[in-house]
């Protein structure tokens, strides 16, 4: 995905879901390329995994 469009993550969520204060993403542990874009534009890992359709994932968060 291109990273001008993740990035506006945080700015859409805020407009059209105001009274929420995180987005929260699944994003399978093999995919590292990924993880690090995420990390990279403010997305947070606090370890938190759960076991998605292709494998573990990693849960990655942002705080509104």
């Amino acid at each position: 995905m291109p990273k001008p469009l993740y990035s506006s993550f945080p700015d859409l969520s805020k407009k059209h879901f105001p009274d929420k204060n995180e987005i929260v993403l699944s994003v399978n542990t093999k995919n590292t390329p990924a993880i690090s874009a995420y990390l990279k534009t403010g997305f947070e890992d606090h370890g938190e995994m759960h076991m998605g359709r292709s494998g573990p994932n990693h849960l990655l968060h942002y705080f509104l």
